[in-house]
């Protein structure tokens, strides 16, 4: 079954751990109400610019997830791996185009999905949902059952609230400022993410690593999400980029162009193999 977060969103949404706390019941309790009214606080100051940056996001998207065929794309990039557990098993281009085209049904639900990798000026099938099946890279195309499910165009990153953060310990803030580019005036939201004492290791980050910053650019007028950036800090302090998406383009489209319908059409006679060594 496809999963809800992409291999490639888990650095930027990281999965919350159940808390897993050694302190004993009288230590525990000596120290519950301060860390309370520090966290509570941290909450409060960010809550309104966390509430304007989902709301935002959430209307954009709300344009989109009407019944028909919607095309997202993007050009995606890995930097540093530092702190990063990856998979052998599976390789995946350092840095690509990505096209992934959703069919929304009338419960605005994605039913068929295709989705690739375009890099080396080639296009490459990295995933398709068809008949309630998904075959895809990360599992070899091996088939999952696959129900209809609600997909993020904005990549999951209102999938945790400060609020949400704080039940697992980790101190998220968030933070809007205005910048200038293209002679566009945009907004940028700095999600930055302090991970208590052993977290990162349990979330597969290194040890050395003590937190997250997740900057997303995105058009005020509109709220149309247009890059994201995602940086890793170390115990120094020190922020590593190691991950970045641009050139966020969501647009409806009327019918699929033959080209990509075809995977559709000959669904029962693809070669699983073929695409599963093609990378």
């Amino acid at each position: 079954m496809k999963m809800r977060l992409h291999w490639r969103l888990l650095i930027v949404v990281p999965v919350l751990f159940g808390s897993i706390l050694g302190f004993q019941a009288a230590q525990a309790a000596s120290l519950k109400d301060q860390g309370r009214s520090e966290t509570n606080s941290g909450i409060m100051g960010s809550q309104p610019t966390w509430d304007s940056f989902k709301n935002s996001l959430l209307s954009w998207e709300s344009d989109f997830t009407t019944p028909g065929w919607v095309l997202l794309t993007y050009a995606e990039k890995s930097g540093s791996q530092l702190g990063i557990e990856v998979s052998p098993e599976v390789q995946y281009p350092g840095q690509a185009q990505v096209e992934i085209w959703f069919h929304f049904n009338e419960n605005r639900l994605v039913d068929q999905e295709i989705d690739f990798f375009i890099f080396d000026s080639e296009k490459k099938l990295s995933g398709i949902i068809y008949n309630q099946q998904y075959r895809g890279l990360s599992e070899k195309f091996a088939p999952q059952n696959q129900q209809p499910y609600a997909p993020s165009l904005s990549f999951y990153l209102t999938a945790v609230s400060p609020a949400m953060a704080a039940e697992e310990k980790v101190l998220m803030d968030v933070n809007e400022v205005a910048v200038q580019m293209d002679d566009q005036a945009l907004s940028k939201f700095a999600i930055s993410s302090t991970f208590p004492e052993g977290y990162a290791e349990k979330s597969g980050y290194g040890a050395n690593i003590t937190g997250m910053i997740n900057e997303a650019t995105l058009d005020p007028n509109t709220g149309a999400l247009l890059a994201i950036s995602t940086y890793l800090m170390d115990a120094s302090k020190e922020s590593h980029l190691t991950h970045e998406i641009t050139g966020i383009k969501v647009e409806v489209i009327a019918s699929l162009p033959p080209e990509i319908q075809w995977y559709f059409d000959h669904y029962d006679q693809l070669d699983w193999a073929f695409f599963s060594n093609d990378f």
